[in-house]
């Protein structure tokens, strides 16, 4: 799969969910067209305490691809267990 390190240099709209983020780096792929423009769905990374978070997109004019490679997405489950009033839990 293509995915792209993209840097957002600006946001057409106040209104859009990154614009705030003037000068930050996402990772993207599979390129959308929405409403006659092209958008970018961004790859969220970390955790989302097992929720699928809302896709969001980036609009391709707002974005500046810093590199592209091929990739793979993993998603990983974590499961903890945490006993109350101890500090190390066996794995036995």
């Amino acid at each position: 799969m293509k995915i792209k390190q993209v840097k957002v240099i600006k946001s057409k709209l106040q209104s859009y969910w990154y614009s705030d983020k003037i000068g930050q780096e996402f990772y993207v792929t599979s390129i959308s067209m929405f409403d006659g423009e092209f958008k970018y769905k961004v790859i969220e990374v970390g955790d989302h305490n097992n929720n699928e978070p809302s896709p969001r997109y980036l609009d391709s004019d707002d974005i500046k691809v810093i590199k592209e490679f091929d990739g793979s997405i993993i998603r990983k489950i974590v499961i903890s267990i945490h006993v109350d009033g101890e500090t190390n839990a066996s794995n036995d």
